[in-house]
């Protein structure tokens, strides 16, 4: 070495405190002609530092897994997917398969419909509820059979009310409904819908209707008690998991999920109801930070932390230990909001600096300290460590 110039670093350490190295102007060559710098790690007054090489991009670092995936839209590299909104192949209008449209009562149900136009005006409504509820394809109701504003309030336009999950099956579909207590209204109507069979059995609440200048009956609104009822069965015992990888399908995670999206006042839930029901980056950033509040099975790590790094560990090709290493750095060099921000962007890179910082600390944990003599001479590479 002939000159004594250089430059301090900070050197991310998972769990502790920045570590500053002092990496000189002038590099001894590299030990193995890979690029890289040197840094001398530790010393002060008589002591000697050490040595340590620090190659470049010695491993990539993985972009984090997404975790919210909408249906219909795939995107490139490893995809954990929280169970999305999706519409029933039978009922259009579904959310994650749960929020389940009504069938209505068999014919010649219970109801004790009163004489004159009022029985007509309430068998309509029952045929409406049963033509909704059992319809295949959401072109043949999202026209005809719902009110305009239902569509534009619900669905945001025809388009997203009418697309079809066909993948999805007919097992978690409602067998039947008790439609009770229909208030008429000359042009609108109310009804109490009780739902039997299916993901939501039991799941009851109002419906409001609407009749227009053709003197045709149509679902004008679902109200809040209804949407309630259905999410509380929707994230209940009966919960249609697609298995150990969907994201709701550890019991506490899905409870505490519920209870967020409940408590909120009813302007709120009522936006994030029909957020989902749009598949809309909205409703996928409220279902992760009510995600990043929950506990998960890793003490002081959230939900939303656990299933990043469940990803993570499926995606990156590095040893374990090593694996193991970025995953505790990135506890506290990556924030809950980060992740939540990274995962609403579905695959596009992240930004500079959270990619720099990340870089770091696989360098850091791919990088085992190798110790030589100050003034280095005949300087070999370190240990192999398999990457």
């Amino acid at each position: 070495m002939t000159s004594s110039g250089g430059e301090w670093v900070a050197v991310p350490v998972p769990g502790q405190p920045d570590r500053w190295d002092f990496v000189p102007h002038e590099q001894p060559p590299s030990p193995d002609g890979s690029p890289g710098r040197w840094h001398v790690v530790g010393g002060s007054g008589t002591e000697v530092g050490q040595w340590q090489w620090f190659p470049t991009n010695p491993l990539p670092a993985p972009p984090p897994p997404l975790l919210f995936q909408s249906t219909g839209i795939s995107s490139a590299g490893t995809s954990v997917p929280i169970a999305t909104p999706k519409r029933s192949k039978k009922v259009p209008l579904a959310i994650g398969g749960a929020v389940v449209v009504l069938a209505a009562a068999a014919a010649g149900g219970a109801l004790a419909f009163s004489g004159g136009d009022d029985s007509k005006h309430k068998e309509e409504i029952t045929a409406l509820v049963n033509y909704v509820t059992t319809v295949d394809k959401g072109e043949d109701v999202c026209t005809s059979h719902l009110t305009e504003d239902f569509v534009r309030t619900i669905f945001g336009d025809v388009a997203t009310c009418e697309q079809d999950d066909d993948t999805d099956g007919d097992s978690g579909d409602a067998t039947g409904a008790l439609v009770s207590d229909i208030q008429l209204d000359d042009a609108d109507a109310t009804a109490i819908v009780t739902v039997q069979g299916g993901n939501t059995d039991g799941a009851t609440g109002t419906w409001a209707f609407r009749r227009g200048d053709d003197d045709v009956w149509r679902v004008s609104e679902w109200r809040a008690d209804y949407l309630r009822s259905s999410l509380e069965k929707t994230f209940g015992e009966t919960y249609d998991s697609d298995g150990p990888d969907d994201p709701f399908d550890n019991p506490n995670v899905r409870s505490c999920v519920k209870d967020r999206l409940l408590g909120q006042d009813d302007p709120a839930f009522l936006d994030t109801a029909y957020q989902l029901f749009r598949n809309s980056q909205e409703s996928s950033a409220k279902l992760l930070g009510f995600m990043a509040e929950c506990p998960s099975d890793t003490q002081g790590v959230s939900a939303l932390r656990a299933l990043f790094e469940k990803g993570f560990r499926a995606s990156v090709q590095v040893p374990e230990q090593i694996t193991e290493c970025i995953v505790l750095g990135m506890r506290t060099g990556l924030s809950d909001e980060e992740i939540k921000q990274l995962s609403l962007n579905r695959g596009m890179p992240a930004p500079p600096h959270i990619q720099a910082r990340i870089q770091q600390i696989t360098l850091t944990c791919a990088g085992s300290p190798t110790s030589f003599d100050p003034v280095p001479e005949g300087l070999t590479p370190g240990p192999d460590l398999g990457v």
